[in-house]
C-alpha cells in the first residue's frame, strides 16, 4: 500500500486519475482496506483523495470526525482550541463535498448510514460530546437536504441493523434521532419504530446511556405508538408485563439471578421512554400515555412476586458495586410530574406512593414543587427501614440518608441514619465514623441550630487522622452557618473555606463554598445589585478563577453544578454579564427544570431588553413551582427594581467521597490525552506512557531471578506476557488495555503484523512495543525489530525492548544510537535524548522522528535479565 500510494502522496496533481483507480481497486479487497485507512490516518493528505472517491467519501468524513489530536506541553489550552477549530472546518468542507456526491446520487445509503450510526455514538462520549454533536447536527443537514428517498433508505438500514445488534440500542437511538431531526417522520411508517422497540429493544434492555433516547426522541416514538392500529397500540401502552416475561424464564434457579436483573432493566426502561415523552408533550398529555407510565411504575414499585411486581427503584441499583452510569429515573420521573395537573398527576402519584425506596422518592420531592409532590412527601415520611426496600450495602444505606437530607425530610434522614450507624459490616470501614459526624453536622445546618453547632463537641474516641478530618468537617459547617444565618460573618467564613481549599484542593465542596462566599460578600445582602469599581473588578476575577479551576471537576455533576451555576449567573448579572448568565441558566435545563435557573433567566432576558419576555417565561414558572417568595422577588426586580436577599445556595456536604467518586466517574469517560493531563506531573502523554512502561520493565527486571528458577526465561514471548500484566495493573487506573500478540499495522512481507503488546484506549492505539532477547550485540536483529516497529501501528509512540541475557548493554545502547539516526524512507531523524539513569529503572534514551508534520517518539530500552542461557537449558 505504501508503494501504491507513494505518488498520490507526493504529486500535487493527480492528471492520470490514479487515485480513483486505487479507490475503486481497494474497496472491493478488505486487507488493502485495512491498509489504505490505515494509512490515511497517518497521511491525511490521502483524504482529499478519499473524499473526492464517492466509494470512500463517507469513510473519510468519519476518520475527519474521530480524529485524534497530540497537543504539546507548550501553551495545552491554545493547541487544543486551535485543533478542535481545525477539525470543525475540514468536517464542514467534508460534509460539502459529501453534499455534491449525494447530490448527484453516488453514495448508496448504507454508507450514510453508518457513517451517521458512527457519528451518533461519537456524540455520546462525555469527553468531546459538546463538538461531536455539532458535526452530528451538520451531518443531519446535509442529509436533509438529500431526496426523500435516499433518506428512508437510511432510515431502514439503521432499523435493519438495530435487528440483528447484540446491542441494538445504538442503532434505534440513532434511527429515532434521524426521525425526529432528519425530516423524515413523516414519510415514516407510524408501526415500524414502535415495533423494533418492541420485539428487539425492550427484550434485550441496554443501558441508556445519557444522550440517548432523549426527550425529543421518546416523545416521536410513543407519539407513533399512539398512531399504529389499535392493537399494536395496546402492545405498546401495555409493554411492562412482568407475568408474561416471568412465564417465558427458565426455570434454572442459576439463571434466576440474571432474569431478574434483565425483567428490571426492562421496567426500567420503559419508564425512561415514557417519562421524557411526558416531559417533551407539547400539548394535553394523551391520559393513555399517563396510564402507560402509571403501570409501568406499578410493575416496579415493590418486591411481590405475587402481584407480578419487581422491584425496580431499589438503590442498590445505582450504588457500590452495581452502580451504573445510566441517567436518574428519579430526575425523569419528576420532569413527567412538573408537566401533569389534575387527574393525570394524580394517577401518576398514587403509583409514585407505592414506592419503597426513600431515595428514589426524596429525589423526586427535592426536583418537584410542593403543589406536586406533597402526597409523595407524605408517604416518604411514613416509610420506615423495615418498610423500605431491602438493601444490603453501607453505600445503598448512606445515599438514602443524603438523598433525606437533600429534601428536607431531617426526622426521616434521622431514622435512617439510626438503621446506618447500627449496620455491622464485615470490618472496620475506613471514613465511616466522619460520614456520621458530617449527618449530623448537616442536620443541625438544615435545622438552624446554630448554638448547637457552636457547642458541638467531637467524639474523643477518634484516631489521629480521624480527628483531623473531623476538625476540617466541623470548620467546614460552622462556616456555612456564617453563610446562612442573619447577619452572618461573610467574611471569616470566606476565611476558613481559603484555609480548607488550600488544605485540601480536592475536595470540590470547599472551592464551590468559597465561591459562594465571595458571592455574598460582594452582592451585600441584595441578590440582584449591580457592582462597579473595585467589586466589579474583583467579580470578574472570581468568576475567571472558578471557570478554569473549579468548573472542569464537576462538569459531570448535577449535585455540584447547581449551588455553582446558581452563585455562577448571581455573580454575572452583578457584573452585567447578562447574556452569559442567560445561556448558563439555559443550558441547566439538561439537569431539570428548577425555579432559581428560570427566575434568573427571566431576570436576565429582561435586563437584555425582552421585558415581555421574561413576564410570560417568569409566569410558566410560577405555573409549575408557584408563587415562590423568590419568583415574587424577581417578577418585582423586573417591575420595580426592588432589592431582594436570599439564603445562599451551598454545597452542604464536604464529604469527599462522592466528589471523587464523580471524579473518577467523569475521568474514566475522558480521552487518553485528557487523562495524561490529570495523571502526570507535567499533563505529557509521552512522559506518562513513558513512566508506565519503564516502571513496568523495573518490576520485571526484579523479578528477573525468579522467573529464571521457574524456567521462565526460556522464551521471548513468556517475559513480553509477564511485563503485560505489569502494564495492565499500572494502566487500570486509566483503563487503558493492554494486548498481547494482537494483529495489526504490517509485516515486512506485506501481510497484517503481529506486534508484541499493544496499550489502547477504546479503539484509539497509543502505544506499541516490540521485544527481543540478545545474548551479544546483535546488530542484525536489533535493527531489523527498529525498522519494523514503524510499520506496527499509527501512533505516535513506540517502545524498543531489548531483553539482555549477559549481553554488554552500554554497547547495545551506543549500537541504537547508531541504528536509530538512519530510518526507513520517509521518516526524519531529528535527535536523541538520554533517559536518567538514576534508579533501577532501564537504562535507555528517546529517539524523536517526523513523519510529514507528525513527531513520532520511540523510547529504546535494554534490560538487565540476568546470565546468559546455558545451551543445556535451552530451548
Amino acid at each position: 500500500m505504501t508503494v501504491l500510494t507513494n505518488e498520490l502522496r507526493e504529486s500535487l496533481f493527480d492528471p492520470k486519475a490514479l487515485a480513483t483507480r486505487l479507490l475503486e481497486l481497494v474497496v472491493e479487497r478488505p486487507i488493502l482496506f485495512m491498509q489504505l485507512v490505515w494509512m490515511a490516518t497517518s497521511t491525511p493528505v490521502i483524504l482529499a483523495d478519499m473524499l473526492m472517491s464517492p466509494s470512500t467519501c463517507a469513510l473519510a468524513c468519519l476518520l475527519i470526525a474521530g480524529w485524534q489530536h497530540i497537543d504539546g506541553g507548550w501553551n495545552r489550552a491554545f493547541q487544543s482550541h486551535a485543533n478542535q477549530a481545525t477539525e470543525s472546518f475540514a468536517f464542514e468542507d467534508a460534509l460539502a463535498v459529501l453534499g455534491s456526491h449525494i447530490e448527484a446520487g453516488r453514495i448508496p445509503a448504507h454508507d450514510l448510514a453508518a457513517l451517521f450510526l458512527e457519528i451518533y455514538k461519537l456524540s455520546l462520549d462525555p469527553a468531546q460530546a459538546f463538538r461531536r454533536r455539532e458535526m452530528l447536527s451538520l451531518l443531519r443537514g446535509e442529509l436533509s437536504a438529500a431526496a426523500q428517498e435516499l433518506k428512508m433508505q437510511v432510515l431502514r438500514t439503521l432499523v435493519a441493523k438495530a435487528k440483528v445488534e447484540a446491542c441494538p440500542i445504538d442503532a434505534f437511538s440513532a434511527a429515532l434521532d434521524l426521525a425526529t431531526e432528519g425530516d423524515v417522520v413523516a414519510f415514516v411508517e407510524p408501526s415500524e419504530l414502535p415495533t423494533l422497540y418492541l420485539e428487539v429493544i425492550l427484550p434485550k434492555a441496554g443501558r441508556v446511556q445519557f444522550g440517548q433516547l432523549g426527550s425529543k426522541n421518546s416523545y416521536l416514538l410513543c407519539e407513533l405508538a399512539l398512531r399504529c392500529d389499535s392493537q399494536l397500540r395496546q402492545r405498546f401502552l401495555n409493554a411492562v408485563d412482568v407475568s408474561g416475561w416471568s412465564r417465558e424464564t427458565p426455570s434454572d434457579a442459576s439463571e434466576q439471578f440474571v432474569i431478574r436483573d434483565q425483567l428490571i432493566r426492562r421496567i426500567r426502561l420503559h419508564i425512561y421512554v415514557l417519562s421524557r415523552a411526558i416531559a417533551a408533550w407539547p400539548s394535553q398529555v394523551p391520559s393513555e400515555l399517563v396510564g402507560a407510565l402509571s403501570r409501568a411504575v406499578h410493575a416496579g414499585a415493590i418486591d411481590r412476586g405475587d402481584r407480578h411486581q419487581l422491584d425496580a427503584f431499589n438503590v442498590s441499583l445505582t450504588t457500590g458495586f452495581l452502580r451504573t452510569d445510566e441517567p436518574s429515573i428519579s430526575l425523569d420521573l419528576a420532569a413527567a410530574i412538573r408537566r401533569l395537573e389534575g387527574k393525570h398527576l394524580q394517577t401518576v402519584v398514587a403509583q409514585l406512593c407505592q414506592i419503597e425506596e426513600p431515595a428514589v422518592l426524596a429525589e423526586i420531592v427535592a426536583n418537584t414543587p410542593a403543589s406536586h409532590n406533597e402526597q409523595i412527601a407524605s408517604h416518604l415520611r411514613t416509610l420506615t427501614p423495615d418498610s423500605s426496600s431491602k438493601v444490603v450495602s453501607l453505600p445503598a444505606l448512606q445515599t438514602r440518608v443524603n438523598a433525606l437530607l437533600a429534601a428536607g425530610l431531617i426526622e426521616s434522614a434521622e431514622v435512617f441514619n439510626a438503621v446506618e450507624r447500627d449496620a455491622v459490616t464485615l470490618g472496620p470501614v475506613q471514613g465511616r465514623e466522619i460520614a456520621r459526624i458530617r449527618v449530623e453536622l448537616g442536620m443541625l445546618i438544615m435545622r438552624s441550630d446554630w448554638a448547637g453547632l457552636s457547642a458541638y463537641a467531637l467524639p474523643t474516641s477518634l484516631s489521629p487522622a480521624e480527628r483531623n478530618d473531623a476538625v476540617d468537617a466541623l470548620a467546614f459547617y460552622r462556616a456555612l452557618a456564617e453563610l446562612k444565618k442573619e447577619g452572618g460573618d461573610f467574611t471569616g467564613a470566606e476565611a476558613t473555606f481559603v484555609r480548607l481549599n488550600q488544605r485540601h484542593p480536592h475536595v470540590v465542596a470547599y472551592a464551590i463554598n468559597l465561591f459562594v462566599s465571595r458571592v455574598h460578600r460582594l452582592l451585600n445582602n441584595d441578590t440582584f445589585r449591580l457592582l462597579s469599581g473595585n467589586d466589579l473588578v474583583e467579580a470578574k476575577r472570581y468568576l475567571s478563577e472558578t471557570e478554569r479551576d473549579v468548573q472542569p471537576l464537576i462538569q459531570h455533576s448535577v449535585r455540584d453544578l447547581k449551588p455553582f451555576n446558581i452563585n455562577r449567573i448571581m455573580l454575572m448579572l452583578a457584573a452585567g454579564l447578562t447574556r452569559d448568565a442567560l445561556e448558563v441558566s439555559l443550558q441547566m435545563r439538561e439537569a431539570g427544570y428548577d425555579a432559581y435557573f428560570e427566575g434568573f433567566g427571566a431576570l436576565a432576558m429582561a435586563r437584555l431588553g425582552s421585558k415581555r419576555q421574561a413576564l410570560t417565561a417568569l409566569t410558566e414558572v410560577e405555573r409549575v413551582f408557584g408563587r415562590t417568595e423568590f419568583l415574587a422577588a424577581v417578577r418585582g426586580n423586573i417591575d420595580e427594581h426592588r432589592p431582594y436577599s436570599t439564603v445562599p445556595s451551598l454545597v452542604v456536604d464536604d464529604d469527599p467521597v462522592p466528589g471523587l467518586r464523580h471524579a473518577f466517574e467523569a475521568f474514566s469517560r475522558l480521552g487518553h490525552e485528557e487523562q495524561a493531563q490529570v495523571l502526570q506531573e507535567r499533563g505529557r502523554i509521552d512522559l506518562y506512557l513513558l513512566e508506565q512502561v519503564r516502571g513496568a520493565c523495573a518490576s520485571l527486571i526484579a523479578v528477573a531471578p525468579m522467573m529464571e528458577h521457574l524456567g521462565m526465561l526460556r522464551l521471548e514471548d513468556n517475559i513480553s506476557g509477564v511485563l503485560k500484566q505489569f502494564l495492565l495493573s499500572r494502566l487500570l487506573i486509566a483503563q487503558w488495555a493492554v494486548q498481547d500478540q494482537p494483529r495489526g499495522g504490517m509485516a515486512e512481507s506485506g501481510g497484517v503484523g503481529e506486534r508484541d503488546i499493544v496499550i489502547s484506549k477504546g479503539t484509539v492505539e497509543l502505544a506499541v512495543l516490540e521485544a527481543l532477547t540478545v545474548e551479544s550485540v546483535e546488530t542484525t536483529n536489533l535493527t531489523s525489530h527498529f525498522k519494523k516497529l514503524f510499520k506496527y501501528g499509527n501512533c505516535r509512540f513506540f517502545f524498543h525492548i531489548t531483553y539482555s541475557r549477559g549481553a554488554n548493554r552500554g554497547g547495545i545502547v551506543k549500537h541504537l544510537k547508531t541504528m536509530c539516526a538512519s530510518p526507513p524512507d520517509g521518516i526524519n531523524y531529528q535527535r536523541a535524548e538520554d533517559l536518567p539513569d538514576n534508579d533501577s529503572s532501564p537504562i535507555g534514551f528517546n529517539a524523536f522522528y517526523t513523519i510529514e508534520s507528525r513527531e513520532i517518539i520511540m523510547t529504546f530500552l535494554v534490560l538487565d535479565m540476568g546470565r546468559p542461557l546455558s545451551k543445556k537449558t535451552a530451548p
